[in-house]
């Protein structure tokens, strides 16, 4: 009876626990977004402060000079393809109705070709439908564009807090991996270290893989373009090379794009 009232008694306090934990959560829910963002970037930039470190620069400062590098690297990155990407949209977006007609006569060709009795009604509505609501998707998307780096720059406190846990994070990355292992039993630290360390590698290896391919691909994607007269080269460059991250898809917009 006793081992039962302990059992229950031992039940009640974790979800007790469990119940406050959330409800702390949900109190910090506007902050958790920023604590993320702000990891996110220190796990991605963190190669390259150590880099930094290991040609004999003081922590705090391959740190600072990381960010640095990042701030500039997307804003020259901004600088150079959003006003590109912009224009080939709204280009894009008033030459969809010429597209509907060309598709349209596509899939009749298609079906004089196979004897095929095509409803060139119904087609001719399907396809002015997807081209009008990818039309209207296009033009908003530029109309709000403005509006929602506007919303974005609002939330400038948030980006800076993010920054500087990211700044850190990796400025103390090391203390901070330490104090984590100390939190386990000291005949499981080992493993938990090998495990870990194991992890780490092999997602870096994954995604600087999949990063470097995807930018080479985009590149080599919207320069192709270019220098065939594709038009809206930069935007297929930079679409594919997004798109290709995702498997299946990307190499999918590759071959039709191609």
């Amino acid at each position: 009876m006793n081992k039962e009232i302990k059992n229950a008694l031992f039940t009640s306090l974790v979800l007790v626990i469990a119940v406050i934990l959330i409800y702390l959560l949900y109190l910090v829910r506007d902050v958790i977004p920023t604590i993320i963002f702000g990891s996110v970037i220190a796990y991605v930039l963190l190669p390259i402060t150590n880099f930094f470190e290991k040609l004999k620069l003081p922590r705090s400062l391959a740190s600072f000079l990381t960010l640095l590098l990042f701030f500039f690297l997307l804003t020259l990155l901004g600088y150079l393809l959003i006003p590109l990407i912009i224009r080939e949209l709204l280009e894009l977006a008033h030459k969809i109705p010429n597209l509907q007609e060309n598709i349209t006569s596509f899939f009749e060709n298609i079906g004089r070709a196979l004897n095929a009795q095509v409803e060139s009604v119904f087609i001719k509505n399907i396809i002015a439908n997807t081209t009008s609501t990818l039309q209207s998707v296009i033009l908003n998307f530029i109309t709000n564009f403005a509006k929602q780096i506007g919303t974005k720059l609002s939330n400038v406190g948030s980006l800076v807090i993010s920054f500087l846990l990211a700044y850190f994070f990796m400025k103390d990355s090391k203390a901070l991996y330490r104090i984590t292992l100390r939190r386990f039993d000291p005949k499981f630290r080992i493993k938990i270290k090998h495990f870990l360390d194991r992890t780490n590698d092999e997602m870096r290896t994954y995604f600087s893989t999949l990063v470097i391919i995807s930018i080479i691909i985009g590149f080599f994607m919207g320069f192709g373009s270019y220098i065939v007269g594709v038009k809206y080269a930069v935007f297929i460059g930079v679409i594919d090379s997004f798109l290709e991250m995702l498997p299946y898809v990307g190499p999918t917009v590759v071959f039709l794009t191609g």
